[in-house]
């Protein structure tokens, strides 16, 4: 209600400023009627009031002039972020802008397409903000790209151009240092050194191919398979949603390549299964299953 009473009333009033103003330019134009119009002044000749009425409809049309590149360029603030919201990110693509109701077509369709693929898993997303896909889940301008050239969805590509146009894509310092790259020798690294670098508390065949997760347990598509490096990452279906993991306590902690818990699994050995503690802290789908196929 607060937007729509907030842009009616800017509306009036700019169409108010625009009459006013072609008025007085035809007001200016005949110099009878703007003397008549102005005959409770002493003094005003047609010459005058001719001047009075261009200098007034010259001024409104500055003002209306000014608001337009002002409104213009707080349009684009938006692209000053590196991550957006479902909401505008919906009201973006179709055209509109960030500040638009969700909820009306055609950016409520737009919006359920970008809910739909979180759900299944092809847009990736920083913080889901709930436990389910919501106006305030954040996907990042990367993300948002992938996920948009994988399905050619030119609203999606143009938006992104915008974005990018906008706000170019800040490349990392090259003087920064790199980490030192540790050499191995191949005649010394061998299949036991996997098994060396798996935590005590970790089932044995974690460092194995095989294992998939269940990721959103609400749809049969929701499943992916993981695959757990020894280094502490993800190889095969890794994202910045199942980024890092860790033992902890005897519990499989999932981190987010944000630093946030993303789930945290308690293994039951006799099903081979780790299982979602439905912690409050963890940022993750409820429910979520990890099993061998």
């Amino acid at each position: 209600m607060d937007f729509a009473r907030i842009f009616t009333t800017s509306f009036i009033a700019k169409s108010l400023a625009a009459v006013a103003a072609a008025i007085c330019a035809a007001l200016g134009y005949y110099n009878d009627i703007g003397a008549y119009l102005m005959a409770w002044a002493p003094h005003v000749t047609p010459e005058i009031a001719r001047l009075i009425f261009w200098a007034v409809s010259s001024a409104l049309l500055l003002l209306l002039l000014a608001l337009w590149i002002r409104g213009r360029r707080h349009q684009n603030l938006w692209a000053e972020r590196d991550q957006l919201e479902l909401s505008a990110i919906a009201c973006l693509s179709v055209g509109k802008t960030i500040d638009q109701k969700y909820d009306e077509e055609p950016q409520l369709s737009r919006h359920r397409l970008l809910k739909d693929a979180i759900r299944t898993g092809k847009l990736e997303y920083i913080e889901l903000g709930s436990h389910k896909p919501n106006v305030h889940t954040l996907v990042s301008r990367d993300q948002l790209r992938s996920y948009a050239k994988s399905t050619n969805n030119s609203d999606l590509l143009a938006l992104v151009a915008k974005w990018e146009r906008l706000n170019p894509t800040r490349e990392p310092q090259p003087d920064q240092p790199k980490p030192p790259v540790k050499s191995v020798d191949a005649d010394k690294f061998g299949k036991h050194t996997l098994t060396q670098q798996l935590p005590k508390d970790a089932p044995a065949k974690l460092l194995m191919r095989g294992w998939w997760l269940d990721y959103n347990p609400a749809y049969p598509e929701g499943k992916k398979e993981l695959e757990f490096l020894a280094d502490g990452t993800f190889g095969e279906g890794g994202n910045s949603n199942e980024f890092k993991w860790q033992m902890k306590d005897g519990l499989l902690e999932v981190h987010r390549k944000s630093k946030l818990l993303q789930n945290r699994f308690r293994y039951d050995p006799r099903s081979e299964k780790f299982f979602c503690t439905n912690d409050p802290d963890a940022e993750g789908y409820k429910d979520q299953v990890i099993y061998r196929r």
